[in-house]
């Protein structure tokens, strides 16, 4: 293999490991926010009368 095409072929894997790391970072970003909002979604349904009792009718 020549130099120019192991240059090149490295360059290819430098990108993908770029998009590869860009991915992952909004992926981590996604990930925080859903954790934030079910902390939040839970401490709001925090009520002890909530749930005590089921209506049924059949």
């Amino acid at each position: 293999m020549d130099i120019a095409a192991m240059a090149s072929v490295q360059q290819m894997h430098q990108v993908r490991g770029q998009i590869a790391i860009g991915v992952a970072s909004k992926v981590k970003d996604m990930v925080e926010q859903n954790g934030a909002n079910l902390v939040k979604m839970m401490e709001q349904s925090v009520n002890p009368n909530v749930g005590g009792s089921v209506d049924i009718k059949v």
